[in-house]
């Protein structure tokens, strides 16, 4: 799916879709008007954010937000093995 036909990204969306692929995972838009994640395992004592200086939602397609959160939640998770 191009990125001209697809749904237009909220945090909703985004982060219903995270709730399937990621648990803990959640994108967050903070005042500053800059998104952040934000993966919270406390089962696993891991909790780590990261700014993204993107000021929409809107401005990626939900599929641009999942894959970038998926990769920093594997990173942080693999960190937190090592």
């Amino acid at each position: 799916m191009s990125r001209d036909t697809q749904p237009v990204a909220t945090l909703a969306k985004v982060n219903r879709r995270l709730d399937r692929v990621a648990p803990g995972l959640e994108l967050v838009r903070a005042p500053e008007g800059y998104h952040y994640w934000v993966v919270d395992l406390p089962r696993c004592g891991i909790f780590e954010t990261l700014s993204v200086m993107v000021p929409y939602t809107n401005s990626m397609p939900i599929d641009f937000w999942v894959d970038e959160g998926c990769h920093f939640y594997a990173k942080t998770i693999k960190e937190h093995r090592a």
